[in-house]
This record gives C-alpha cells, sequence and structure tokens, in this order.
C-alpha cells in the first residue's frame, strides 16, 4: 500500500505534494473554524457544515461584522494562494526540466517532433503516390475537404482487390500438421479458389481437388484484375515514394494507405502463385517482383507501418516458394528477387521507428500542454483508448478549468519527459540488439526494457509502451524468414545449374555464397536434408533455440513452456498434392 502511494506521489509535479497538503489543511481549518464560529449565530450552522455551502457561511459571518469570521476567510484566502502559487510554481518547474531534457536529446541529434520527417516529392510526376492509380489513395491521408471525398471514392475505386470471402471453412486432413511450413502458397490457392467459387451463387460446385485446378478456377478472377495489376505496377516503378503523411496530426494521423497496400500484396502474390501453377514463366515473375516491390512501397519507420511491411513480406515469400517448387524462374531473374532480400533487414529498422513514434506522440501530446483541464482530459482518454471522452460544461468546469489548468498541464510536461526518457532506454536498448545481432545468436537477443517498472516512467509511457513490448520478436522473426528464403533461392540457383538439390550446404560456397548459411537463431549450421524424393527441407530452431525437428505448434496449449516453434521451408520434387479436405459452407 505504502509503495502504490510512494510511486503515485513520485508522479505528481515538482512541489505539488506540499502544494495540495497545505492547500488541504487550510481548507480543513477554514472549515472546522467556520463551524465553530458559525455555532454562535443562528441559522448558519448547517450551512457552514456543508462544503458547498460553507463559503456562503463565511461571507454571511463578515457580514455580520463577526470577527472572528476574518479566521475562516483568511484560512481559505492562504488555501487559493497555496493553490495556485504551487500551480504556477510547478509549472514553471516542469517545463524547464522538460525544455532541459529536449535540449540534450537535440544535442545528441535526436528527432523530437514529428515534423522531422516531413518531406515533399522532387517532382510529383515521378512520384509513386501522385501517379493516376493512386493519387486517391494519397489524397485520402489528409483531414481536410479533399481527404474525405477522397476516403469516399476509395473503396469503389480499389474495390477489385478485395478477396472473396463467403463464409466457406477448409479443413485439411494432414498427419503432420505440427511439420507444415510456414507458408504453403498451395493451399492459400486453393482456399482463395473455393472462396471464389461460392460466390458465384451456383448450385453444385464442384470443389478443385489439385493445385491445377485449384488455378483453373481462378482463371476469371485474375483476368478481371490483369489491367489493375498493370496500372499499380507502373504506379510502384517510379523513382520517388514520398506518401503525404500529415505528421502534425501525431497519433491522429490518418493511414488508409497501409490496408491497401497489404490488398495490393495479397493480390499480386496470388496471381504470381497462380502463374506459376500454370506454368506461365514471366507473368509469374513479374507479379513477384511486383509484391516486393509494394513491401517497399511507402516506406517509412512507423511502427505500424513496419507491422503491415512484415505481413507483406511474409505474403511475398510465398511467390518464392511457389516458383521454387515449379522451378520455374532463370537464374537472373532469382538474382533479382534476392536482391530485394539482400537490402532489408527489420532488425535495423527497430531503433528508428522508436524514434519515429516518439515524434509522433510528441505531435499528439504537445498540443496539451497548453490546454485546460478538461479539454486535456479529453485528449487523454482518446489516446487511452476510450474515444470522445465526453466533459461536462459550465461554471463549475469552467472554474475548475480556471483552477486546475496549471498542475495539469505541469503533470503532462512531467509524464512527457518520463515516457521520453522511457524511449531513449528502449532505443539505446534495441541499439544494442542491432549491434548484437551481427555475431549473437538472435534466441539470445532480449529487451532489457521488459523487466523495466514501466509505471515510473509515468502514466503516458503506461498507456503507450506495453504495446512496444515485443516488437523486437517481431522483427527477428521475419528477419529469419527472410534468411531462410536466401537460403532457398541458393539452393534453387545450384538446382538450375546441376539438375539436383546439394547433399550439403557446404556445396552452395563459395558459388552461391561466400560461406555455408548459419541459423541466425543459434548462429549454428542451418538444419538441411535433402528428401528421398529430390525436394529438400530446412528450418530454423525459432525464438525457443530448440531443435524440434521442423515442428511448429501455432497455437500452444496454455502455460505450455518452450512449445516447438521452428520455422521450416521445404520443397517438393513434383508440385505438392493437396491433402483430403473438408468444406463446410
Amino acid at each position: 500500500m505504502m509503495q502504490s502511494i510512494n510511486n503515485v506521489l513520485t508522479l505528481l509535479p515538482e512541489g505539488a505534494t506540499w502544494a495540495i497538503s497545505l492547500t488541504l489543511i487550510f481548507l480543513l481549518v477554514g472549515w472546522i473554524s467556520s463551524i465553530a464560529i458559525a455555532a454562535r449565530q443562528k441559522g448558519l450552522l448547517l450551512i457552514a457544515f456543508i462544503p458547498l455551502t460553507n463559503p456562503l457561511a463565511v461571507v454571511a459571518l463578515l457580514f455580520k461584522q463577526t470577527s472572528t469570521g476574518l479566521i475562516p476567510f483568511s484560512c481559505y484566502a492562504l488555501a487559493l494562494a497555496t493553490w495556485l502559487y504551487g500551480g504556477n510554481h510547478a509549472h514553471k518547474v516542469e517545463f524547464e526540466r522538460l525544455a532541459a531534457y529536449e535540449g540534450q536529446l537535440s544535442e545528441n541529434g535526436e528527432p523530437l517532433r514529428a515534423s522531422a520527417y516531413k518531406q515533399s516529392p522532387i517532382n510529383p510526376d515521378n512520384n509513386v503516390w501522385d501517379h493516376p492509380y493512386l493519387k486517391t489513395l494519397g489524397l485520402a491521408g489528409q483531414r481536410n475537404q479533399e481527404g474525405d471525398q477522397a476516403r469516399k471514392e476509395m473503396e469503389g475505386l480499389y474495390k477489385s482487390w478485395s478477396l472473396p470471402k463467403h463464409g466457406v471453412s477448409v479443413k485439411y486432413e494432414t498427419p503432420e500438421e505440427d511439420r507444415q511450413p510456414f507458408i504453403d502458397p498451395v493451399r492459400n490457392i486453393h482456399d482463395l479458389s473455393i472462396q471464389y467459387l461460392q460466390s458465384s451463387g451456383e448450385p453444385d460446385i464442384k470443389w478443385p481437388t489439385t493445385p491445377q485446378s485449384s488455378a483453373q478456377a481462378l482463371e476469371p478472377f485474375f483476368s478481371e484484375r490483369r489491367d489493375d495489376l498493370k496500372r499499380l505496377r507502373e504506379a510502384v516503378t517510379r523513382p520517388e515514394d514520398v506518401y503525404p503523411h500529415a505528421w502534425e496530426n501525431g497519433f491522429d494521423m490518418l493511414l488508409p494507405q497501409l490496408a491497401k497496400l497489404k490488398s495490393f500484396t495479397q493480390i499480386s502474390s496470388l496471381s504470381s502463385i497462380y502463374h506459376s501453377l500454370q506454368g506461365r514463366q514471366e507473368e509469374s515473375y513479374q507479379n513477384a517482383r511486383l509484391t516486393f516491390q509494394l513491401a517497399m512501397t511507402g516506406d517509412t519507420d512507423l511502427l505500424i507501418s513496419r507491422l503491415v511491411q512484415f505481413a507483406q513480406l511474409q505474403i511475398a515469400l510465398e511467390t518464392i516458394m511457389a516458383a521454387q517448387q515449379t522451378h520455374l524462374w532463370s537464374d537472373e531473374q532469382w538474382v533479382e528477387i534476392r536482391s530485394f532480400l539482400n537490402d532489408y533487414s527489420a532488425i535495423k529498422h527497430m531503433p528508428n521507428s522508436l524514434r519515429l513514434e516518439r515524434a509522433v506522440g510528441y505531435s499528439y501530446i504537445e498540443p496539451m500542454f497548453n490546454q485546460s483541464w478538461s479539454k486535456a482530459m479529453k485528449r487523454l482518454g482518446q489516446l487511452g483508448g476510450s474515444g470522445q471522452m465526453e466533459t461536462e460544461t459550465g461554471m463549475a468546469m469552467n472554474l475548475l478549468d480556471t483552477m486546475a489548468s496549471k498542475f495539469s498541464q505541469a503533470f503532462l510536461a512531467k509524464q512527457w519527459r518520463l515516457c521520453m526518457e522511457a524511449y531513449t532506454f528502449m532505443i539505446a536498448d534495441m541499439e544494442q540488439a542491432v549491434a548484437a545481432s551481427k555475431e549473437t545468436p538472435w534466441k539470445d537477443i532480449q529487451s532489457n526494457w521488459a523487466d523495466q517498472n514501466i509505471l515510473n516512467y509515468g502514466i503516458l509511457a503506461k498507456m503507450l509502451i506495453p504495446a512496444l513490448s515485443n516488437i523486437q520478436e517481431k522483427a527477428i522473426h521475419i528477419q529469419v524468414k527472410l534468411e531462410l528464403a536466401k537460403v532457398a533461392i541458393d539452393l534453387e540457383r545450384f538446382y538450375l545449374k546441376h539438375g539436383s538439390y546439394p547433399d550439403s550446404l557446404d556445396d552452395l560456397s563459395p558459388t552461391y555464397r561466400l560461406t555455408p548459411p548459419l541459423d541466425p537463431m543459434t548462429q549454428k549450421a542451418l538444419s538441411y536434408r535433402r528428401n528421398e524424393g529430390g525436394g529438400f527441407e530446412m528450418f530454423s530452431v525459432g525464438m525457443n533455440g530448440t531443435d524440434d525437428g521442423g515442428k511448429h505448434i501455432k497455437k500452444p496449449k496454455r502455460n505450455q513452456t518452450n512449445p516447438p516453434d521452428d520455422l521450416l521451408w521445404r520443397i517438393e520434387k513434383s508440385s505438392p498434392l493437396l491433402p483430403a479436405f473438408q468444406v463446410d459452407a
């Protein structure tokens, strides 16, 4: 109990403890003394006893020219003076401390406000988001009349990028459900074909039973989207990529492009897989290339943008597995796809993502420093997820705003300074993780801030930082998958030259890589074996650091310690068959 009280007291602005304590003491003495004095006056005792009407009793005592009436009046005057002085003192001290901390960060070259990230395209004719096909999506991020109109138009304009969903559930019967690759392009095409056929409304539908028949069923679906894919390809190949983010809105910033980019990526990836199954090399490759370009489009260190990008990259990897399964692409095409992977590091981006989160947060918090108590609390409630929090209006609220705003502004200034200190600690921790990832097994790279008591960094940190607790693990997770994809490409290039996969990953050196690939999770040899049929499988041991034989349980049981979490990449000699399945329409 005492520890909780101490934690709360440390969060109050400078001088607030003594100011509040003295104010309460003066109010209490004034109230008690007014009751004692009013007891001698007929009809005033009840009015004096009730706190809301007590001031009326004090005024009445003064009008009755009772000299003792000056005692409660003086106490109340001292309470008011103490409160106002304490508020002004706290306001001055906390904002000076905030300014000093800002200056310290600025001297270290740290960007503090999101406006530092604002940029404009050098030539709009070369900008992705000024292309006629994406112009509407670019405008949709603005909070103005033009943006409102763009948001209304965008759903209809990009309707073709929505996947059909008609409540059909497909259940596959697989003997090794816990040894399935972390991506499965064949099943995704099959699931899409069933959803698409169900949406046709035709009676007595015969469900596809092979990857090829699934692709054939989707011929109309992808034919209808051919022109959209072409226009999208024209847009993202422009040399400049500057989305008009409204950075000044902070956490209120609109990001309609993120959901659409993910939808674009899903369709282009599925289109590539579809063409791979049809044996169309150029179409398969061009759509795979588009998929990876989309994953890099609108690139920004905004944390939500990075998380969407991770999802896009996961989707893009399906195009690699599908093309590898059919041995469809040329060596030159594989080299270009690998270049996309070579240039990207999810782990490296994380410190700057935290920096930008801090800057965007400042853009949201800073206006509250000059707002009244009620407006600041309303905005703080929105940040906490309570939506449009209503506050009372009227004389009482106006009085409260006048009396409490200095303290509330000082309180928020301290909370944001403490929150920035938490960000600084996290950024330094993440930069150490980036440096360690070059030599240390990734399973051993842990966040130190998970052990910190976030409440020590104030209520804003408590509201904002828990959502950031697992970003490092997510970055590591997607980067391991990308590393596996690089090795898979090297293996495919070996296959194209020799007609079979190597017996060992050592055979990839030095032609396809300087040194044999290691599992980044352990910095030991990557698990690999060539299958009897001529395919191969390899896997990383995952975050638990344990070789689970390629097993991965997606939904571990509650309280299950170290569940299998290997990341498996598997290629069959011939196009894999669909397992037995059941459709619940």
